[in-house]
């Protein structure tokens, strides 16, 4: 994998825009957000072996299809036309197993042939990951909160510690995740941080009033991992 694969997703300086979002954010309220994008969140280690199988059946019908018409390898011909068609079958399943580690990294098939199911709650563990990774509940009054983006998947969750959620219930993020979503369908998921973020100051604020002894106690750094 690329180290720096997300260049091509968030530039250096939309990252920059995404942290002075957060800092605009917290400016209006005591809650602490943090932003963190990965890559992807499924495991994809069983692709390979599952797109192989395809694409060797695919083949197989198809030689099979050719020898039928042809006769080629009857099995009635010389030894050697058995002994060819046992060599060509083994090079066809490592030549598909190699082509298809290729074809697995590609998202979109990622996207495909992982259930729904699956992605689904791979991300929501993901995101409850990272929520704990970035010590999120650790703040003097449990006023930290994840806004969370998983690209391959195309999927956004937030998490809010236990002193928003006693204030807000978990519909009022609706509107954060359909914004967050635009900007990954939109093929700019840094736009679309920025306006969830702005959107998430806005209704904290309402709730936690930024305070005069209140401190940074979060990194405002987006975080970006595989």
């Amino acid at each position: 994998m690329a180290k720096n694969w997300h260049k091509s997703i968030v530039s250096n300086s939309e990252i920059e825009l995404v942290s002075k979002a957060i800092a605009d954010a917290e400016a209006k309220t005591s809650g602490e957000l943090v932003a963190v994008i990965v890559r992807r969140s499924s495991v994809t280690g069983q692709l390979q072996g599952v797109i192989a199988l395809i694409l060797f059946l695919l083949m197989f019908a198809g030689i099979e299809l050719n020898r039928s018409l042809h006769l080629y390898f009857s099995w009635h011909q010389e030894w050697w036309a058995a002994y060819g068609y046992g060599l060509a079958m083994i090079s066809i399943l490592l030549g598909t197993y190699w082509i298809a580690g290729l074809l697995a990294l590609n998202p979109l098939i990622q996207r495909v042939l992982i259930p729904k199911a699956d992605k689904n709650c791979q991300v929501d563990q993901r995101a409850l990951a990272e929520f704990n990774l970035a010590k999120i509940q650790n703040t003097a009054k449990g006023t930290g909160i994840l806004i969370f983006l998983s690209l391959m998947e195309k999927r956004a969750v937030v998490l809010a510690d236990k002193g928003i959620a006693e204030k807000l219930p978990p519909e009022t993020w609706h509107e954060i995740v359909a914004l967050l979503l635009t900007g990954i369908r939109k093929g700019k998921p840094a736009q679309g941080l920025i306006t969830a973020i702005d959107r998430c100051g806005n209704l904290l604020s309402q709730h936690f009033p930024l305070g005069p002894n209140d401190t940074n106690e979060l990194s405002n750094q987006l975080i970006i991992k595989e």
